[in-house]
């Protein structure tokens, strides 16, 4: 596993946990693979550092979490 990898995993954790959802709790991994369409067990696998993602799926994260190519 790239050392990159594992660092994409924490940030990636932490920029889910920050977004919230219609009661005001943060999104779990399962949202965040429902709204990509990646499923919960490519984020978690993704957060782990145990996969590293493809252009494709940073886009799906980047529309999904509201972030810009520069973010």
């Amino acid at each position: 596993v790239q050392p990159m990898s594992k660092h994409f995993g924490r940030v990636l954790a932490a920029l889910r946990q920050e977004q919230r959802d219609e009661n005001w709790r943060p999104w779990t991994q399962k949202h965040l693979g429902t709204l990509t369409g990646l499923g919960e067990d490519i984020i978690a696998k993704l957060e782990q550092g145990r996969r590293t993602p493809d252009a494709g799926t940073l886009a799906l994260l980047a529309g999904a979490l509201q972030l810009t190519a520069w973010e």
